[in-house]
């Protein structure tokens, strides 16, 4: 039997708690700032505990890249026009941080916990290509939590260098990013084991 590897970047309870409505970009007109990538919580006493959690974990850059983060953009006809914004680990990053760290750790299977939500933009918003445009520029980016009225906590901010950024099309039934969509997105899919 396999050796199961559980990771997650998620703690349930303070996700709730937290209550992730939105995603917002920050964009340096003069180009000196690197994007970044806010995520809107309701309750931003409990979204500072989940960046603060992180950055225990992972300092204030993810230089193995740990926490994955991937945006999906979606025109396809009968859904909603937007993207999903989908925060999760990458466990092979972190079998590749734990063995340059020294520890013999193989990931054979891997239960990863994840978290996304639906963003759907108003017609000719620019905001999503600005921060594509930045992050090819400047070669990263960073994440960070945002209050509901907008205030960024720049002192929780986590640098990173890889965002995923998708189209929908791209993602197949058995893509770390497919739980984004809805259950009978992949109907007719064969699933790979």
């Amino acid at each position: 039997m396999d050796n199961i590897y559980f990771q997650s970047f998620i703690d349930i309870e303070t996700w709730n708690a937290a209550q992730w409505r939105a995603a917002a970009f920050l964009h340096d007109p003069e180009g000196k700032l690197p994007p970044c990538l806010g995520l809107v919580f309701e309750n931003i006493e409990a979204g500072r505990r989940i960046f603060s959690d992180w950055r225990a974990r992972l300092g204030s850059v993810d230089s193995h890249e740990e926490l994955r983060v991937s945006i999906i953009e979606d025109n396809s006809a009968g859904l909603e026009s937007g993207y999903w914004v989908h925060i999760s680990s990458n466990p092979l990053n972190s079998e590749g941080r734990a063995q340059a760290d020294g520890a013999p750790v193989q990931i054979q299977t891997a239960v990863v916990v994840s978290r996304f939500q639906k963003m759907i933009p108003g017609p000719g918003s620019p905001h999503l290509e600005q921060f594509k445009r930045d992050v090819r520029e400047q070669k990263g980016y960073c994440i960070l939590p945002i209050s509901s009225d907008l205030k960024p906590d720049f002192e929780l901010a986590i640098s990173k260098a890889e965002v995923h950024l998708r189209q929908a099309s791209e993602v197949g039934i058995d893509d770390l990013d497919s739980v984004v969509f809805p259950k009978d997105h992949f109907e007719g899919s064969v699933q790979i084991h």
